[in-house]
């Protein structure tokens, strides 16, 4: 897994949003733009949902020279840390999200496998308030994912090239 290589171009993305109970309670499309410019990977996201809510992210993730990579987004608390191992990519970070008219953070433990060249599957699982959710996500090169449901909920996230699912 090179993330230089996999996160640099565009990308859209396709997802829903399940509840704890697995039952799909809103579903939204992103389109992503990726770029590495020698020293960063920059991915300016931009989702909407289809209750027309809108959101957009950037990220500035760096890597440094043991390896390790370094996140930052303006919803983001601190930095995201970063490693990668053979195929895959893990990503750990605290995430401001909207709540009832104020905000909470939640952990974010993402686990990117790279199956093929432009295909990422990740799985990711959010803790807030003692409580577990995992999402699942596809992505195709058009391209990343780390992303989180209203209400804190587990989702399925699909990015492919020419937004197609699985």
């Amino acid at each position: 897994m090179t993330p230089e290589v996999f996160f640099n171009g565009p990308m859209t993305a396709h997802g829903v949003i399940k509840n704890r109970a697995g039952k799909v309670i809103r579903y939204f499309n992103a389109d992503i733009k990726g770029s590495w410019n020698g020293e960063s990977i920059t991915l300016d996201e931009d989702f909407i949902f289809n209750d027309g809510e809108k959101q957009k992210r950037v990220w500035n993730i760096t890597k440094h020279p043991d390896g390790s990579y370094i996140g930052t987004a303006g919803d983001v608390v601190g930095e995201a840390i970063g490693k990668v191992s053979g195929n895959s990519m893990f990503l750990k970070y605290v995430l401001t999200v909207p709540y009832k008219g104020s905000t909470i953070n939640i952990m974010i433990d993402d686990r990117m496998y790279l199956v093929e060249p432009n295909i990422l599957i990740n799985e990711s699982k959010m803790t807030k308030f003692g409580l577990t959710g995992r999402t699942d996500h596809s992505c195709h090169q058009e391209k990343l994912v780390s992303y989180y449901g209203k209400n804190f909920q587990p989702f399925y996230l699909s990015i492919r090239n020419r937004l197609r699912f699985y």
